[in-house]
């Protein structure tokens, strides 16, 4: 059913469904009922609710954002965006080398955490950002760029959104 509340066909197999997880992008945010992302259906966009995004709205994703999420309904029948839970994410992903220490990477927000970001990086790894290691917090959904500092246990690469000190002296030279 389309945003007008009449049935639709579509004659491609969507690259989102229940149980299976893709990107779509923001196209609209309403702060009272949540985010509709663009998931690639015919007429119509997918709500995900202000249930499910961050309790502080300076992290909500704003339009143009990109989202990794699947399609859940309620008990009414209706369809959601559910955002990708970060522990499967993680199960799924590679595992990290120290190897890869000081590599710059680039990545969209997965999920906005008080104990920091995790981001869904450009190579497929996951990186996750202590909140020592910004200037600020990112937003979910926001593309982001920094560079890999370590290594945790379970192979997520720790990630810095900071400048290196040689980087950095040149910014405060110029200050």
């Amino acid at each position: 059913v389309n945003q007008k509340d009449e049935y639709t066909l579509m004659t491609k197999i969507p690259t989102l469904y229940a149980g299976v997880y893709a990107w779509g992008e923001v196209v609209e945010v309403q702060r009272e009922l949540g985010v509709f992302v663009d998931v690639g259906w015919v007429g119509k966009d997918l709500a995900v609710s202000l249930d499910d995004l961050p309790v502080f709205t300076n992290v909500w994703p704003r339009k143009g954002d990109h989202l990794f999420l699947t399609v859940k309904t309620d008990n009414k029948n209706r369809m959601w965006g559910q955002l990708a839970p970060i522990d499967e994410i993680i199960e799924d992903a590679p595992i990290g080398t120290e190897e890869m220490h000081n590599e710059d990477v680039s990545g969209t927000v997965i999920s906005s955490l008080k104990a920091g970001s995790y981001i869904y990086l450009d190579n497929d790894y996951i990186g996750f950002v202590h909140p020592n290691e910004r200037d600020r917090e990112p937003r979910l959904g926001e593309h982001v760029e920094g560079r890999i500092i370590g290594v945790r246990d379970d192979g997520v690469l720790y990630t810095s959104l900071l400048p290196r000190a040689y980087e950095a002296l040149d910014d405060d030279a110029s200050m």
